[in-house]
């Protein structure tokens, strides 16, 4: 649900012109995509450089065996995950390892509290009414219910925009009652579309009425065609209508594409993602991924590690949402070698 920016065509091609007066930078020509390995990762820094809502934040960026390893500090969790996804849509970018850490809250937890349900209740994607939030620091608890699978990811993405969250527990249950309203699903369409770089400048649109989804607009090629097609498949969606939407390839995104992998591909870059962090340490979290969805399992030691792994395994292209069945305290083997040693 990141602010969609007003930005001409042209600057899609901003990067063209920061290749020309760097000196680090080697292509063939300017629009050469760029080649695996440090020219990869220079471009990864340019591109995410060039997003004004990225600029002010002092990141670093490294490739490892295809992995993009994004550090440094973001004001917001969404700042961060924003940054994760321009990485992750340049070529030769596998996934995301993101360990960027976020600002820690110094205000009072009240208003951090009363900020996140005013931002829940004012979004038209959800029904907030059923939602409690409590905070310790900087980390966010979601509890109550929701109706469906994706009010459960909106709520996570409404409070990753506030400033201070630095992790967010999502323990909201979903009760699949009640009927999605043709205004929520265009809201949460509106806000994939914004939130998406490989649409960022772009003026598309979308609408809903009685489930059907129309989409108004250009795009730059086929793959980012399809792409928008298959993710505005929201829940209550039964069809879409394109007739509207158009390909413009002067407005293709150079060296950035969507990545529709295998389910076998996603499943292994979820690993490898998982292992690539230091903070969660913990060779039993599992993570499978189906339809979109990624499904965790294990045990930690803390919430912190669970929300940690959440945000890694959103650094896989093919993940829409995360179901995060983590478990929180010691293994069942320690707790019974402690018990036996008493």
């Amino acid at each position: 649900m990141k602010t969609q920016t007003h930005q001409s065509p042209g600057n899609r091609f901003l990067w063209l012109a920061a290749m020309a007066i760097s000196s680090t930078m080697a292509y063939a020509t300017p629009a050469a995509p760029p080649a695996p390995g440090a020219e990869t990762a220079e471009f990864v820094t340019l591109e995410v450089n060039s997003d004004s809502q990225l600029s002010k934040s002092p990141l670093d960026i490294q490739l490892k065996d295809g992995i993009a390893i994004l550090t440094g500090k973001a004001k917001s969790l969404n700042i961060a995950e924003r940054a994760a996804a321009r990485a992750m849509a340049v070529d030769h970018v596998l996934a995301v390892s993101n360990q960027i850490q976020i600002t820690e809250y110094s205000g009072d937890t009240n208003d951090l509290n009363k900020s996140i349900a005013t931002a829940l209740k004012k979004d038209p994607a959800i029904d907030a009414s059923n939602i409690s939030v409590s905070s310790e620091g900087g980390l966010v608890h979601l509890d109550g219910t929701v109706g469906t699978w994706d009010e459960q990811e909106i709520a996570r993405e409404i409070v990753s925009h506030i400033e201070g969250v630095t992790m967010i527990d999502n323990r909201l249950e979903v009760s699949f009652e009640g009927i999605r309203t043709d205004r929520q699903m265009a809201a949460q369409i509106n806000e994939l579309i914004a939130d998406d770089p490989l649409y960022d400048g772009l003026s598309i649109s979308a609408e809903v009425k009685d489930g059907v989804v129309k989409l108004h607009g250009e795009v730059g090629s086929k793959g980012e065609y399809d792409r928008l097609v298959r993710h505005v498949y929201v829940t209550g969606i039964f069809d879409v209508n394109a007739d509207q939407l158009n390909i413009n390839s002067d407005l293709k995104m150079e060296a950035m594409s969507d990545k529709n992998y295998s389910p076998d591909r996603i499943n292994e870059l979820a690993a490898r993602v998982l292992k690539m962090d230091p903070r969660i340490n913990d060779d039993s979290i599992s993570a499978t991924v189906f339809e979109g969805t990624a499904t965790l399992k294990g045990r930690v030691r803390s919430v912190e590690a669970k929300a940690i792994a959440e945000i890694a395994v959103r650094g896989v292209p093919g993940v829409m949402k995360v179901a995060n069945e983590i478990q929180i305290g010691p293994s069942r083997e320690m707790v019974s070698l402690g018990a036996g040693n008493r």
